[in-house]
């Protein structure tokens, strides 16, 4: 009797064991077949072949092809192809193109390996630094294709739940279907909208850099949409946002990037100009970066999103975990930002550099919060306003002129001079009665329209032979004319 207890315990437990097994080997089973993941993951070899070794001119159609091609190729797949587990999939992608870019990069990079900047160059034994390059390459190249197949399969992820809902909703009813797209559509759009204007209108990034954006989504957009719902969800308004934004401008600029203390950032050797010795930056240089991202990099395309839903302008678009989800979304892009231009530069600045930069960001912070919370200061029309087309024509000569100062001390005492006189206008003109939200329009179109024009400059500088920069720019124009049409009419 207690054989048969025993030998039916003996069954049961290797029953369950089988049982584990089965669901572990299901969870982690992916729905492409293994072969296919492997094909589609080694036809981002060739591009990097090609491009250490050299064989061909990068402007070459070949070269384009095999740069661009896999990705369209990844892209076809999310659309169309029939997924049951679309995210995990591409996640599986992700890591493997990246597994097998990175080892073949190690190979043909030989010995091209670049070598450190900043006050790390000649720390290390030549050896020691090597590797130590060697890993940071490799760790970077895994991480962003790890980060492309996130954006696919989020993009495979959203067809595959419109064509449940295709198949749950014949009738075509799809006001049920809609309602999840319609809350969350603000807080995608300044996930998009911020990269796009700080970075491709602007110019600093051409147009033949445009599969790279979804790598910087998550510094933009993330540092500009937890910025917009820590400000709304506390009830404060556009003096704390500022305060962030420039907070966001000194920790771009001063941590991640490091573009205020390398000396040769983009090769352009700028901080020659107005320097500050006992800091080791340049005047002119940290107040355009820090106020080129208050203004247009999370300024702009906040007061753009939200008039585009003028109902839900000062209220969260997001939930408490959706806010913590975009704080780490925010950290994923600065270390993506970082290990992309340490890459390239190899410059690291000083522990003083860095820890007096921390200072700033965190006092910047601290002061956004610690000013009170919003109260309805509407004052008697006791000053004039001007009309919105005048202020709009107003807004872009002054905002070019901000734009166009010069590099030198004069400059920026220009721009203080500039930014102190509009804030204060604005302050003044946004508390009385006649005070319009095409007002606002007509500040944010001024704004706007300046960095189209100021694309082609910044072209003229970076990439004055590059046709495809060229071409970039009259799109980026013609993209920001039609956006500001739609903003318009959503407004009025």
């Amino acid at each position: 009797m207690d054989n048969n207890k025993g030998r039916e315990a003996v069954i049961q437990v290797k029953s369950l064991i089988m049982t584990l097994k089965k669901q572990g080997l299901s969870f982690f089973q992916t729905d492409m077949p293994l072969v296919l993941l492997v094909v589609l993951a080694a036809i981002g070899i060739p591009q990097v072949v090609v491009k250490d070794l050299q064989l061909f001119s990068f402007e070459s159609i070949l070269y384009k092809a095999l740069t661009i091609g896999p990705f369209l190729v990844y892209l076809a797949i999310a659309l169309f192809r029939k997924n049951k587990r679309p995210f995990y999939d591409f996640i599986v992608l992700g890591a493997l193109l990246g597994l097998f870019v990175a080892v073949t990069h190690q190979i043909t990079m030989d010995k091209n390996v670049p070598e450190l900047k900043g006050y790390l160059k000649d720390f290390f034994s030549p050896a020691v630094e090597e590797i130590s390059i060697r890993i940071v390459i490799f760790v970077r190249i895994l991480v962003t294709r790890l980060i492309a197949g996130a954006v696919f399969g989020l993009i495979a992820s959203a067809v595959y739940r419109i064509r449940q809902r295709e198949t749950k909703n014949p009738d075509g009813n799809s006001s049920l279907s809609s309602a999840p797209l319609q809350r969350f559509a603000p807080a995608l759009g300044l996930l998009l909208l911020a990269p796009w204007v700080g970075e491709f209108l602007l110019g600093v990034s051409p147009l033949r850099n445009i599969l790279g954006y979804p790598l910087i989504v998550p510094l933009y957009g993330g540092g500009a949409l937890l910025i917009r719902e820590l400000v709304r969800r506390t009830g404060r308004s556009w003096p704390s946002l500022f305060l962030l934004a420039a907070a966001y401008g000194v920790i771009e600029a001063g941590l991640i990037d490091q573009s205020l203390f390398n000396q040769a950032f983009l090769g352009l050797e700028s901080q020659k100009v107005t320097p500050i010795p006992i800091l080791d930056i340049s005047a002119y240089n940290a107040f355009s970066f820090v106020m080129g991202h208050v203004i247009w990099s999370i300024g702009v395309p906040i007061a753009i999103v939200e008039m585009l839903t003028p109902s839900r302008m000062t209220t969260p678009w997001l939930s408490k975990f959706g806010l913590s989800m975009i704080g780490v979304l925010y950290l994923i892009g600065c270390a993506i930002v970082f290990s992309f231009i340490y890459a390239d530069e190899k410059f690291l600045a000083s522990q003083g550099q860095l820890m007096g930069a921390a200072a700033v960001a965190i006092t910047l912070i601290a002061i956004a919060f610690a000013i009170n919370k919003k109260k309805d200061s509407t004052a008697p029309a006791v000053y004039r306003v001007p009309k919105p087309w005048p202020l709009g024509v107003g807004t872009f000569v002054i905002a070019s002129l901000f734009f166009a100062k010069p590099e030198s001390w004069a400059g920026v005492i220009m721009g203080i001079f500039i930014l102190s006189i509009a804030s204060l206008l604005i302050a003044r003109w946004s508390q009385q009665h006649g005070w319009s939200l095409q007002h606002q329009f007509a500040l944010i179109a001024g704004a706007l329209l300046t960095y189209a024009w100021g694309g082609f400059a910044m072209t003229l500088l970076l990439w004055p032979v590059d046709s495809i920069a060229w071409i970039g720019n009259v799109l980026w124009a013609l993209i920001a004319v039609v956006l500001l049409i739609f903003t318009s009419k959503r407004i009025h």
